[in-house]
């Protein structure tokens, strides 16, 4: 398969053709964090260089309400300045490195907005799991902003999926965006998936592959969704799960799994 067609590709979703994926098997995790500093423009451009079709990413909140692309609450892991993100707004983000912590050659890097991220999905054809990252009190405004820049970018038939660890979060979202859909993130599956995922409108289940059981993938494919595993870096255990019914992989490395590219 080809790359995706700009604002007309969506690739999703005809459930009676099981050849036809929520996602493509290998999606770049953050961009492909083992080779560039995750979560930049220069690493989405990275895993489209390295022929990925799709990347995963983190949505977050700044203080002023931007929606921006940035894993962790706060700036110190990955960038060189500190503190909160609901301490700064996007008028700060042009003096915040987010690539020189990880390469000299990446200096300059900066935390990118949303809405950067979608014009750049279309400009190199790519299609991206959304991950929403609320803290405790700002799942609904996560949400809100999310939904209102796919709505100000008119990207609402792209090819995106919403999946989150805050099933309630995911919940708010598909009432306001019912028609992208959404996956369910577990770092250990529940008794009640089943009902979980149906509660939810839930496509997809993202599980841990230090947990996943693949005795389980055929269960979980039964009822009609795709599983995908983050995050996986070694292509002979991730045989062993295609094997099983696996739909896909989030990998730091790409370029391990380049014969599935």
């Amino acid at each position: 398969m080809g790359p995706l067609d700009g604002r007309n590709a969506y690739l999703l979703l005809n459930n009676e053709d099981r050849e036809v994926m929520l996602m493509a098997k290998v999606i770049a995790h953050r961009g492909g964090a083992k080779w560039v500093p995750e979560n930049t423009l220069a690493a989405f451009r990275w895993a489209a260089e390295a022929g990925c079709r799709w990347i995963e990413l983190d949505i977050s909140l700044l203080g002023d309400g931007t929606p921006v692309i940035i894993h962790d609450e706060t700036l110190d892991r990955t960038t060189d300045a500190h503190g909160p993100l609901d301490q700064i707004s996007v008028a700060d983000l042009g003096t915040i490195d987010a690539g020189r912590w990880f390469a000299p050659a990446f200096a300059g890097q900066r935390i990118p907005t949303l809405a950067q991220v979608i014009d750049l999905c279309f400009e190199l054809g790519l299609g991206a799991n959304l991950e929403l990252k609320p803290n405790a009190d700002n799942g609904a405004a996560l949400v809100e902003a999310t939904a209102r820049v796919l709505e100000e970018k008119h990207a609402l038939n792209g090819p995106w999926l919403f999946s989150s660890f805050h099933h309630e979060t995911l919940a708010l979202m598909a009432q306001r965006l019912p028609d992208i859909p959404r996956g369910l993130l577990y770092d250990g599956i529940e008794d009640k998936w089943r009902e979980k995922a149906q509660a939810r409108g839930a496509k997809s289940l993202h599980l841990d592959q230090s947990l996943i059981d693949e005795k389980q993938i055929p269960n979980y494919r039964a009822a009609g969704l795709e599983v995908y595993t983050y995050t996986l870096n070694d292509p002979k255990r991730a045989a062993e799960l295609f094997a099983a019914g696996l739909s896909g992989v989030f990998t730091d490395d790409p370029l391990a799994f380049e014969a599935a590219l």
